[in-house]
């Protein structure tokens, strides 16, 4: 096990509010995990937010591999694990299918519009819609 240095514990201070686990790992060459036990020792608060996707990292992840990056390009890119970037587009892609299969983007506007009137979606059903809407219009 390497030992931290002065250099490495003042990267992490100062990075710990602003970047991800994984990106202060892959900065200063060690896993996540050691990061996480690290900044517990030193009473280090890690960001909460940090580490959950934002919909410019949702969409990217879906543009650079249709555009045919690989994983391990992606997440380089990302600075997220492969199989972070690999389960995220699953997930995404999945949703985006589900979507696109059932019906238009046109459809989903008018179910949106009826159901503002007539509460005809299951809260499900809306956060569902109304995110691929907000992928698809705003991304």
């Amino acid at each position: 096990m390497r030992q931290w240095s002065e250099k490495d514990i003042k990267v992490l201070r100062k990075n710990s509010g602003k970047l991800r686990v994984s990106a202060l790992a892959k900065k200063l060459r060690r896993s996540p995990n050691a990061i996480r036990v690290k900044a517990s020792q030193l009473k280090i608060p890690l960001s909460a937010f940090a580490d959950k996707w934002s919909q410019v990292e949702k969409t990217q992840v879906v543009a650079l591999r249709s555009e045919g990056l690989t994983w391990k390009e992606i997440s380089e890119r990302l600075l997220r694990s492969e199989d972070s970037c690999r389960k995220m587009f699953q997930r995404l892609e999945g949703s985006l299918t589900d979507v696109k299969n059932n019906a238009t983007l046109k459809e989903y506007e008018d179910l949106l519009k009826q159901h503002k009137y007539d509460k005809i979606l299951n809260p499900q059903q809306y956060a569902q819609i109304t995110g691929f809407l907000r992928v698809v219009l705003f991304d």
